[in-house]
């Protein structure tokens, strides 16, 4: 089999690895702008709620997108136990990588996107993944993803180990 590389496919590539490269601040930059430095997760009110003594992932979802693009999961995190947690990544077969990232404010109205390698889930806690905050993204997809569709991933936590969840694909 052979790859051909065209314009058509070429602009479309280059533009999403100059947006995902460009949104990874420099060490410099976080110690010059302290708004870029690493948040810590966003625990939240939200309809969910904290499940008593256990550890639960809930009202997930995930995002349309065409293979080769991109897409993302959205969800909450339950924490009910007095442990606190680590995220410590994701993984699944629709992307050939799989990863925590969180938007941020650039400033002067800008937002960009970074990788999360870790992220902190507090002990009693909710934590929300959403548009706009923390997300698993899909890059690369290796499949299209149409609404209706189901997509399953691993979340892989420090103490609560491995947890897989499926969600189900649509536009919002």
């Amino acid at each position: 089999m052979k790859f051909f590389l065209t314009k058509t496919f070429f602009a479309p590539f280059f533009s999403a690895v100059v947006l995902l490269t460009a949104c990874q601040p420099s060490d410099s930059e976080m110690n010059k702008n302290p708004e870029m430095a690493p948040s810590t997760p966003d625990v939240v009110e939200s309809t969910a709620t904290i499940t008593d003594d256990a550890f639960v992932v809930d009202g997930a979802w995930v995002r349309v997108g065409m293979q080769g693009g991109m897409s993302a999961a959205y969800f909450t995190i339950s924490n009910g136990l007095d442990q606190d947690d680590v995220l410590l990544g994701a993984t699944s077969s629709v992307a050939q990588a799989t990863e925590v990232h969180e938007t941020y404010d650039v400033g002067e109205g800008m937002m960009g996107m970074r990788e999360r390698e870790s992220l902190p889930i507090a002990a009693n806690s909710l934590t929300e993944f959403k548009q706009g905050g923390l997300h698993v993204m899909f890059l690369r997809l290796t499949e299209e993803l149409s609404e209706g569709d189901e997509v399953q991933f691993t979340l892989q936590f420090e103490n609560a180990g491995n947890v897989t969840v499926t969600a189900p694909v649509r536009m919002r």
